[in-house]
């Protein structure tokens, strides 16, 4: 049932068809306005999470919180819906304004934003708005097109690392090269104007 929630809040139909409304149809909306950026091309493949992994992580909810209520527990599944846009450096921090801005318009609500830039792993702004039509979480994330290659050696690796077939000396090299690559990464300019931010009155939304 939470699962066919978050399909519906994505727009999606039971027969994979796409409707007028819901947010993958509202972020290409927003793309479209944009002058510079642009959604990852894989948008409508991986915007939702595919139903098997929703299931594990919400396994893995239930387990580190029992006391809470499944139904409740279910709507906060991590990247259940996601999203990422993708901007030429130069353009960067303007870009993730530009978004930011788009998004409170139509009435999202920002919950938590993450600059990870200065992160060893995983370089990017990462943000959670709360879509308050269907009460449900969904994740944008910004990149660079050098942070997004970065993301998919990141997770091509991750899955050879942890097959046990793969032997450990070569499991060790591609660990390696992975550091190596996040390490060579460029930040974009002006990133360090983008602070950290949570609802809970940590930090007032805005760059």
């Amino acid at each position: 049932d939470a699962y066919d929630r978050f399909r519906a809040a994505e727009g999606r139909s039971l027969f994979g068809s796409y409707t007028s409304s819901g947010l993958t149809t509202t972020l290409r909306r927003i793309e479209g306005r944009l002058e510079h950026g642009q959604l990852a091309p894989d948008t409508e493949q991986n915007a939702l999470l595919p139903v098997d992994i929703f299931r594990a992580r919400f396994a893995d909810l239930l387990r580190r919180h029992p006391d809470r209520r499944p139904e409740l527990v279910a709507r906060r599944v991590p990247g259940a819906i996601s999203y990422s846009l993708i901007f030429e450096a130069e353009h960067y921090a303007d870009g993730i304004r530009l978004v930011q801005e788009a998004l409170e318009v139509q009435g999202f609500q920002l919950q938590a934003r993450k600059n990870s830039w200065s992160s060893l792993v995983n370089r990017c702004v990462f943000t959670v708005w709360r879509d308050p039509l269907n009460d449900l979480p969904f994740e944008v994330q910004f990149h660079t097109p050098a942070s997004v290659e970065a993301r998919k050696l990141a997770r091509t690796s991750a899955a050879l690392i942890r097959d046990p077939r793969i032997p450990p000396a070569e499991a060790a090299n591609l660990q390696s090269d992975l550091e190596s690559t996040w390490a060579a990464l460029p930040s974009p300019p002006r990133n360090a104007e983008i602070s950290d931010y949570r609802r809970d009155g940590s930090r007032t939304p805005g760059r």
